[in-house]
């Protein structure tokens, strides 16, 4: 790792712990105002994230710079997800997944989550023709918690709301079958059965990059063992908890 990219994610990780300050608020009373407010403020901070990476935009690799890009991004989907502006959230979703396709190295994986996808009965055959063409590169490894949780994340925005109907004239996706949960939470199953059989049914040690990990950048010293395994061990359970999630999602849509 580059030493600008070390500071860089030295600074962004002082941020993160912002956010989960906010997230995460000593007081645990409930307050709907408050709870609010520290989401427009997270906002804010994520906004402030995004200007800071920009500056690094010459120093660091176009993978280095995409991956932290599409973090902060997708955190930023998230509030608006949680204050109930779908529009801008499914809009934001929709552009890192765009950015991640335009990848050429991500090319062969989009195609066999795609086959996946669509595919009624998954068999060992199936997840043997789908990885022919995928190798264990770096960006597979840095982007595929990433795609993941967008795809989760687009399944929710999908899905009806009750607290706010979708608004007249509000940009709809491409087609009705991607407006439907369905359609996404296969792709994010797809993205963890893939991702487990390139790497030979194991993801220890070889779990792909979370957002949660980079809070814990600026406190881990990375020549030590425990913290690359404390590391480690956080992209696993984030790896297998968002799929946890999208199993969970999948038997409410066929509940």
């Amino acid at each position: 790792m580059s030493q600008t990219l070390a500071n860089l994610k030295r600074r962004a990780s002082r941020k993160v712990v912002e956010l989960y300050q906010l997230e995460c608020p000593a007081d645990t009373s409930p307050n709907d105002t408050k709870s609010f407010e520290s989401k427009y403020k997270i906002r804010d901070i994520l906004r402030d994230l995004l200007d800071m990476l920009k500056q690094f935009e010459n120093d660091i690799t176009s993978s280095e710079y995409t991956l932290l890009w599409s973090f902060f991004s997708f955190k930023l989907a998230t509030t608006f997800i949680e204050t109930e502006e779908r529009q801008e959230g499914r809009h934001t979703l929709r552009e890192i997944l765009s950015t991640l396709q335009s990848r050429p190295t991500m090319t062969g994986f989009f195609q066999a989550i795609e086959t996946l996808a669509a595919c009624t009965e998954t068999t060992k055959s199936v997840l043997d023709g789908c990885i022919a063409s995928i190798s264990r590169s770096d960006d597979l490894q840095a982007f595929s918690g990433l795609l993941q949780s967008c795809f989760n994340s687009l399944a929710v925005v999908s899905a009806p709301s009750s607290h706010q109907p979708e608004a007249e004239g509000e940009d709809r996706p491409d087609t009705d079958v991607e407006s439907t949960a369905l359609h996404w939470l296969r792709r994010a199953e797809s993205v963890f059965q893939i991702y487990s059989r390139v790497f030979g049914g194991a993801i220890k040690g070889h779990a792909p990059e979370c957002w949660e990990s980079l809070g814990f950048f600026d406190s881990l010293d990375f020549s030590s063992p425990t913290s690359k395994d404390t590391t480690e061990l956080i992209k696993e359970l984030m790896f297998e908890t968002s799929y946890t999630t999208t199993l969970f999602m999948l038997a409410q849509n066929f509940d």
